[in-house]
């Protein structure tokens, strides 16, 4: 953008160098011809004038240069950025599409499994466990570890251990703080 603006700079704006190179020559002939010595300098300030003004044009071109140049090598650098960041989304995206491929394949196994191991347990079980399951944010079974409840890390009573323990290993064990069901 840059680089475009000076361009536009630079061919909206008349050349100055024209008009001062015909003005000097306009006046270094005067000069020739002119006898009085105040006439004379008036011509040779303006002349210096005219070159001053054309030395800093010059200069003021030569920045703008040195502008364009470093513009335009911006602008090179930042197309390889861009070229390089499309890539590298590119890649991000396939791996993206990748990962939840793979993660649908496994849910979809998940869900078959979940399926046939919920086939072997019985139609009332199954209702007490989904009612739990829901009353507790999708976890309604923990595991019992040291005398405590995974799911809401309370100490079960001593009474209710001695419970735990001579319970059958298929009976339904309940925490007695929270109500999930519990797993030795």
């Amino acid at each position: 953008m840059l680089v475009a603006s000076a361009s536009r700079i630079r061919a909206w704006r008349p050349d100055p160098t024209v008009g001062r190179t015909t003005k000097k020559a306009r006046l270094s002939q005067q000069l020739k011809t002119v006898i009085a010595p105040r006439e004379a300098e008036a011509l040779m300030a303006e002349i210096a004038t005219i070159d001053r003004e054309q030395s800093e044009a010059d200069d003021e071109e030569l920045e703008l240069l040195d502008v364009i140049e470093a513009a335009e090598a911006e602008q090179a650098a930042a197309q390889t950025d861009v070229t390089d960041l499309a890539s590298q989304t590119a890649d991000a995206a396939a791996l993206l599409a990748q990962a939840e491929a793979d993660l649908e394949a496994e849910r979809q196994d998940f869900v078959a499994q979940r399926e046939a191991a919920a086939s072997t347990v019985g139609a009332d079980r199954m209702t007490r466990y989904e009612r739990l399951r829901t009353s507790y944010g999708g976890v309604a079974i923990s595991r019992l570890t040291a005398g405590r409840c995974g799911g809401c890390h309370l100490d079960q009573s001593r009474a209710g251990l001695e419970a735990v323990k001579a319970a059958a290993d298929d009976a339904e064990i309940e925490c007695e703080q929270c109500g999930r069901l519990l797993v030795r």
